[in-house]
C-alpha cells in the first residue's frame, strides 16, 4: 500500500498545475479516490486539497 501511495504521491506532485485525474488516482493506489483521499489525511495529517 505504501508504494502505491508514493507513486501516488509523484503523480500528485507531477501534475500540481494540471487537473489531478481521480481515474488514475484509482487505478495507481488500486482504491476509490475517497479511500485515497481518507489514507492520505491520516498519513500525512493534512487534507489533499492542502
Amino acid at each position: 500500500m505504501l508504494k502505491s501511495m508514493n507513486e501516488a504521491l509523484d503523480y500528485i506532485e507531477s501534475h500540481l498545475s494540471d487537473r489531478i485525474d481521480d481515474h488514475e488516482l484509482e487505478r495507481i493506489t488500486g482504491t476509490s479516490v475517497y479511500h485515497f483521499r481518507r489514507m492520505f489525511s491520516f498519513l500525512s495529517g493534512m487534507s489533499l486539497g492542502e
